[in-house]
């Protein structure tokens, strides 16, 4: 049996680039008050299940545990499933091994749940 060895740094770029550009955000947003209106919001005036995710991550890095879940209460529960469902993905796709029935209820399940929260925080 072959040893486990750990995904290289070049396989974690792009997740790096995302968190980096992420925490940059969240700099610019807590000096400057300035921050990017949801698209889907400006358009039709509906929230969508992502909004107030930059709230979120604000009151997370000051961990304002409360106002984390007030900003957007299902992606504050969900995101370790989220997370999860990355990494798990990314485990499979270095594998080249097809999600199992238990990701996939698990993917789509959260895919619904998200769906719904955003039809019912509109209501």
């Amino acid at each position: 049996m072959a040893a486990w060895h750990p995904p290289s740094l070049k396989i974690l770029k792009p997740y790096i680039k995302f968190i980096l550009i992420g925490c940059l955000y969240l700099m610019w947003v807590k000096i400057t008050g300035i921050s990017i209106e949801c698209p889907f919001h400006a358009i039709t005036g509906y929230y969508c299940p992502g909004c107030g995710v930059t709230t979120l991550f604000l009151c997370l890095s000051v961990f304002d545990f409360y106002g984390a879940f007030h900003a957007n209460p299902v992606l504050f529960v969900l995101s370790p499933v989220i997370f999860w469902l990355i990494v798990k993905d990314k485990i499979y796709r270095l594998n080249k091994q097809q999600h199992n029935k238990t990701y996939n209820k698990i993917a789509l399940t959260t895919i619904i749940i998200l769906v719904a929260y955003g039809i019912i925080r509109n209501i």
